[in-house]
């Protein structure tokens, strides 16, 4: 690729990304009308779908055979059954009731044709697993419940998880494409260096600090986090995310697979989520046992 090509795929990415966050943060704003509610889930459902595709593709590059549609209807029942348990708090279990069912629905899919079972299974269950459970947590995120079973606000939580990944992979990107020199892991990333893993760190961690000054400040108590936990929490990020974009780049790498789709100006929704499936899960528990 050419100078002048690599220009034009970042002004294209730019352009891209900004409408999205603007459209993200249209619907963050208005997050907690119950019609919006509704919108975003199915946004993040359609997400998930997408998502367990471009899997599937992987899976197909490397010459498996897996169920896509399949998949992509268990994905989608799992990431609406979050949200379903928690506007129902007495169906909690449901999002493992689901999971635990598409187990049991691949395992039957292959009773009349045993041959490569166990990796097909396995493969469709993690595909599944891989993008629905993240997901499915980061609407956890958004919408808390209290102690009384009610929903809260947490779109302070929700913006606070989107920044501190994101700017981990901005931070990595320039500061690597600048000044990198030191590989950091030239089998699944050749491009990926040293130097950008600890930009990156370090703007999670200042991200995360940034967060908590403007919460403390801000956000009228819907937003709690301390000194401490935002140092944490913001080293935490900054190290998961970049665990999660290698950990994508990896299946790429296996399935000789450049970019997951060819969306224009963003590659694919496995890109674009890559580093937030690892650190959705992070926050969500953090939360959950602080």
């Amino acid at each position: 690729m050419t100078y002048n090509q690599r220009i034009a795929d970042l002004y294209k990415r730019f352009l891209v990304s900004s409408v999205m966050l603007a459209v993200l943060i249209l619907l963050l704003a208005f997050s907690m009308c119950s019609w919006v509610s509704f919108l975003f889930v199915i946004v993040a459902a359609i997400f998930a779908g997408i998502g367990v595709w471009e899997y599937a593709q992987l899976a197909v590059a490397k010459g498996l055979a897996p169920a896509s549609r399949l998949m992509i209807a268990l994905a989608v029942a799992e990431v609406l059954t979050y949200f379903i348990a928690l506007k129902a708090h007495n169906w909690w279990p449901l999002p493992v009731i689901v999971l635990v069912l598409s187990v049991v629905i691949l395992f039957v899919r292959h009773f009349r044709d045993a041959s490569e079972a166990l990796v097909h299974i396995a493969v469709e269950f993690f595909g599944i697993s891989y993008l629905a459970v993240p997901i499915g947590l980061m609407i956890g995120i958004l919408y808390p419940l209290s102690p009384t079973g009610e929903l809260m606000d947490g779109r302070w939580w929700f913006a606070y998880l989107i920044l501190v990944t994101k700017i981990t992979d901005v931070g990595a990107y320039f500061v690597g494409r600048l000044w990198g020199k030191h590989k950091l892991a030239p089998v699944l990333s050749p491009k990926k260096t040293v130097e950008g893993a600890i930009a990156g760190f370090l703007c999670a961690w200042f991200g995360s600090l940034a967060m908590y000054a403007l919460g403390n400040r801000f956000s009228h108590g819907t937003f709690h986090l301390t000194f401490l936990e935002a140092t944490f929490l913001g080293m935490l990020i900054g190290i998961v995310g970049q665990v999660g974009d290698l950990s994508e780049s990896l299946l790429k790498r296996d399935a000789f697979v450049k970019d997951s789709n060819r969306l224009p100006g963003l590659g694919g929704v496995l890109d674009m989520l890559d580093s937030l499936l690892l650190t959705a899960p992070a926050l969500y528990f953090f939360l959950l046992l602080r």
